[in-house]
């Protein structure tokens, strides 16, 4: 067996090639090899938080949530305060039950300006809001899930019926309209 000493831009082109291969087999939901491809850029490059969290974003996809949490926990590792890390933590801890954990990353990952694309994460917050009672809190994440994606029908569906159970029948009728899908 010969053993090459790569240079580390070698390393770093290798493990670009398969950060990228493992995009592509996200794209066709083959989550399996998508793992096996970051797992192969982290062997080349270990201290990429994005691939961390990509290959987090395919162990969840395959139902491996404990591999998934600990793929975000060393992303957060390496980048404290990034804030997509954060978020996709806290959707996990939330689908596992985790409400404290995943308030917390909550509010790293929504602190400041609104994280474009992150509609998800206020609308799942909102969800948790409502389900301790927190009608305000709710609302304002659903508010925002909404300015965040004009198009999110669920947020759109529970903000008009958290509106009605408040008594605001006016201000429920736009959020169940299908005038605000436009």
């Amino acid at each position: 067996m010969v053993m090459v000493n790569l240079s580390l831009g070698w390393r770093q082109r290798l493990a670009v090639l398969q950060y990228q291969r493992g995009l592509l087999f996200i794209q066709h939901m083959a989550y399996a090899p998508a793992i096996a491809a970051f797992s192969r850029a982290l062997r080349w490059h270990p201290h990429q938080a994005q691939v961390y969290i990509m290959r987090g974003m395919a162990h969840a996809c395959d139902n491996a949530l404990a591999a998934a949490c600990a793929d975000y926990d060393r992303a957060i590792a390496l980048l404290p305060g990034d804030r997509r890390a954060h978020s996709k933590r806290a959707l996990l801890r939330y689908r596992q039950g985790d409400e404290a954990g995943a308030l917390a990353d909550w509010a790293i990952a929504l602190a400041g300006q609104p994280l474009g694309g992150n509609a998800e994460s206020y609308f799942t917050r909102a969800l948790l809001h409502l389900q301790h009672q927190d009608h305000g809190a709710a609302l304002a994440d659903l508010d925002q899930a909404i300015a965040l994606d004009g198009n999110h029908a669920r947020a759109y569906l529970q903000r008009g019926n958290l509106r009605q159970r408040l008594g605001d029948r006016p201000g429920a009728s736009p959020g169940l309209g299908a005038g605000d899908f436009q």
